[in-house]
């Protein structure tokens, strides 16, 4: 891969880039305006980039059980929970890391504000999203090479 992306993993000084100043140069350099990233690197950060988006940007409004967004969450749970890179501990907080993202968004309260009904979040998903951004950083410098999709696969999330 790029000799930039390389000296990203390098071992740093104690005020080196933190985990989320390299998720941001990950980001720009891997995840496309739209549409799936080209590598599995990109798609990885993409899928935790745009799960906090939508957790912190729109406090999950456009989350759908089913839909694109769990799809993501999925997709973390078999890709970055990888057990060739992450001892076997490692893998269950990520999973865990992902249901807790997931509960955020779809395990809600309802509450009454006047005559409206309204759903409010009985799940936290900071510390989760903070997990997964350093587990996605750490998962890119293991896994520097380009992993491309298989011939055949238009795309990384498939329905199953």
């Amino acid at each position: 891969m790029m000799k930039w992306f390389k000296k990203l993993f390098e071992k740093e000084s104690e005020v080196g880039p933190t985990a989320e100043e390299k998720f941001g140069h990950l980001w720009k350099t891997l995840v496309p305006l739209s549409n799936d990233a080209e590598t599995l690197q990109g798609e990885i950060v993409r899928a935790v980039g745009r799960l906090e988006d939508e957790y912190n940007r729109n406090g999950n409004v456009n989350w759908k059980p089913g839909d694109y967004h769990s799809e993501f969450v999925k997709f973390l749970k078999h890709y970055l929970a990888d057990r060739k890179t992450f001892d076997p501990q490692t893998v269950q907080k990520i999973k865990d890391a992902a249901e807790q993202v997931r509960l955020a968004a779809e395990d809600l309260d309802t509450e009454m504000d006047g005559d409206e009904e309204i759903k409010v979040q009985k799940h936290d998903a900071d510390e989760a999203f903070k997990y997964l951004t350093e587990r996605t950083v750490e998962w890119c410098g293991k896994n520097p090479e380009p992993i491309y999709r298989p011939a055949g696969q238009d795309y990384w999330i498939t329905p199953e």
